[in-house]
């Protein structure tokens, strides 16, 4: 058998030929031509989305307290860029770097050219002195939003708690962090009432003993933190029966057979049993 022959099926040895130079050539060729029009193809899409999808318009939704304008600023948009190299969360760590009251941010991109900001504004509901003797106002998960005047009456004051080197945009750090805390609770369930605009104070000095003043009229003692959910079912059931007008105190701390008890200023009186008790009927106890 000559070598390099192949003899058929019915027996023999094949043998395969070495490839020669030129199919070598071209087998690398292959390899560069399919690499080649890769790169082509990205290259083409790269030049795609830098004619073809530039931001054209940002909108910006939710915001009372700032303009367009500022929210725009602070994203670090502007019109030209590209819209595919837009980083949400990027946009959205920038804007609430900038914008204290800004508490959440969503960025939209939408084709061809739109970008959508919305965002969640947060309110004011307590202010608290710092320790270099500044006034801050402050929201009710914590954190700084701006400093204010020392007369800022128009807010609940914060008592027991000292804020350390205040900062507007981050959360309030304070060595009374127990006290913080139950305040937080306290402010975020008074929120889904319409007693927060008149309270005038949140004393936390003790937090197993917080008070809460009720414009001139109520001194509210609230014990701590336990059970006040309902507690402040309690409270509306209270502050619901006409006989308590004349102002005085509440006393929500339940160590009385699990009931509060109001003591106007003059004498106590007993208030219901529970919340869901309430008649808005209230009987006088002498002192």
């Amino acid at each position: 058998m000559e070598q390099g022959r192949y003899n058929g099926p019915s027996g023999g040895t094949s043998v395969r030929r070495p490839p020669t130079g030129g199919q070598r050539r071209y087998g690398r060729s292959g390899v560069l031509a399919r690499i080649f029009v890769m790169l082509l193809v990205v290259a083409i899409f790269i030049f795609c989305a830098a004619i073809f999808f530039k931001i054209t318009d940002i909108v910006v939704e939710g915001n009372n307290l700032y303009t367009d304008e500022e929210v725009v600023y602070a994203s670090g948009l502007a019109l030209g860029d590209n819209l595919l190299a837009v980083s949400r969360g990027t946009v959205a760590g920038r804007i609430q770097a900038s914008l204290p009251y800004v508490e959440d941010v969503q960025v939209g991109r939408a084709l061809p050219g739109t970008v959508t900001v919305t965002v969640r504004e947060s309110d004011a509901v307590y202010a608290v002195y710092a320790a270099n003797g500044t006034v801050w106002l402050m929201n009710s998960s914590g954190k700084l939003l701006e400093q204010a005047s020392p007369g800022a009456s128009s807010y609940p004051w914060l008592v027991g708690v000292t804020v350390q080197t205040p900062q507007a945009g981050d959360q309030a750090v304070c060595a009374e962090t127990e006290g913080l805390d139950a305040a937080r609770t306290v402010i975020q369930l008074l929120e889904a009432t319409d007693y927060l605009p008149k309270i005038v104070e949140i004393d936390v000095t003790k937090p197993y003993d917080m008070i809460l003043r009720y414009e001139s009229l109520y001194e509210i003692h609230l014990g701590g933190v336990d059970q006040m959910e309902y507690k402040m079912r309690y409270l509306t059931a209270i502050l619901a029966d006409s006989q308590i007008a004349e102002g005085g105190i509440i006393d929500l701390t339940l160590e009385k057979e699990n009931a509060a008890v109001f003591k106007p200023w003059s004498s106590t009186v007993s208030v219901p049993e529970t919340p869901e008790e309430s008649t808005g009927e209230t009987t006088e106890e002498s002192d």
